[in-house]
């Protein structure tokens, strides 16, 4: 998921009110999160977001983060979850052009721009609002 200049300023501030409400300086926020000083500046001033581990820790230390515009929420029980292994190898087919395909969880469309093709896949499990 790419960061959108909205959910990083939404992230910063929920970061930031959580800091505020435990009584932590940025120093000790950083160290939890295991980043340096200025970065905690930049995540609570929504210039980024911060990504992978980094985010599981943000969401353990928050206790859940709100992303705005979508109908979920990041929380600690998603984050500590294990990922399930790998499933079967994916199997290849060949698409029409032009004509949008289901799928399980997608819907999958394939046209063709002069020589190279573009595949625009919809993931129906992230929805915006």
């Amino acid at each position: 998921m790419k960061f959108t200049e909205e959910i990083c300023k939404s992230i910063g501030q929920q970061l930031r009110r959580a800091r505020i409400d435990k009584r932590d300086k940025q120093k000790q926020l950083a160290e939890v999160l295991g980043v340096s000083r200025r970065m905690v500046i930049r995540y609570e001033k929504g210039e980024v977001a911060p990504t992978g581990e980094n985010l599981a820790r943000a969401v353990r230390y928050v206790g859940g983060l709100d992303l705005p515009g979508y109908d979920y929420k990041l929380t600690v029980e998603a984050v500590e979850q294990p990922r399930p292994a790998p499933g079967p190898a994916a199997q290849q087919v060949e698409l029409p052009l032009g004509v949008p395909q289901e799928f399980p969880g997608a819907t999958v469309r394939v046209t063709r721009k002069e020589d190279s093709m573009e595949i625009f896949a919809v993931v129906s499990g992230l929805r915006r609002r």
